[in-house]
């Protein structure tokens, strides 16, 4: 039976990061403190025009284009673009566990597919990785065979107007792989405490690392 509370890959790093953060997130959606502001706008807006620059770094690519409560159409189409040979599929939908994911670049190779978690950083940093184990678990738990994982980040020597370069990609398929093993339990974990009432988590290190917590105040 599926829970009411479905996990996501933003929604579980969040929970990696702090599991009252993720009830709140979850329980409360509409929250004040979850409205951005002007520049936490500009910030979403920028990762999304770099999400589509990166798509064209794969001609050919299916985009599943669909609204974002259109859940399973969106799965639907994603089922459809990989049976009719897609050699690339942005915003690829899967779901395993009541675990929903939807995946920034997911390249077709020949021995199987890649997930390319793409950023608007300059550099990888260590909460990367987690995001991209959290897909890999469920593109394998729903019967894909994925052979790899990179994650996608702005080229430092790249130089405008030039953009051939502006992006270079960084295999994180040993470090993904060592940390599958424990993402079952994680997910496990999450899904237990969002079931409950909102867990008691003392203020400490973790409400600004890796990002700063919106319901910090």
């Amino acid at each position: 039976m599926s829970r009411p509370h479905r996990l996501s890959k933003s929604r579980y790093t969040a929970g990696l990061q702090c599991h009252k953060q993720l009830w709140w997130k979850t329980h409360e959606p509409d929250s004040p403190e979850l409205t951005p502001d002007s520049a936490q706008q500009a910030v979403f807006d920028n990762g999304t025009r770099v999400g589509e620059l990166a798509c064209s770094y794969f001609p050919g690519g299916v985009l599943i284009d669909r609204p974002f409560a259109e859940f399973e159409a969106r799965l639907d189409d994603t089922r459809r673009a990989i049976e009719n040979g897609a050699s690339a599929i942005f915003e690829a939908c899967f779901v395993a566990g009541d675990v929903f994911v939807a995946v920034d670049v997911l390249l077709r190779e020949r021995a199987g597919w890649r997930v390319i978690e793409v950023k608007s950083s300059t550099e990888l940093k260590p909460q990367h990785v987690p995001d991209a184990a959290i897909q890999v678990h469920v593109l394998r738990a729903a019967g894909l065979h994925v052979t790899g994982a990179d994650v996608m980040v702005l080229d430092r020597a790249c130089m405008h107007p030039d953009l051939s370069n502006l992006f270079q990609r960084i295999d994180v398929t040993d470090s993904v792989e060592s940390m599958l093993e424990l993402v079952p339990s994680e997910v496990q974990r999450q899904l237990d405490m969002l079931a409950g009432p909102l867990p008691e988590v003392e203020i400490g290190p973790h409400c600004r690392q890796p990002y700063p917590c919106p319901f910090a105040a």
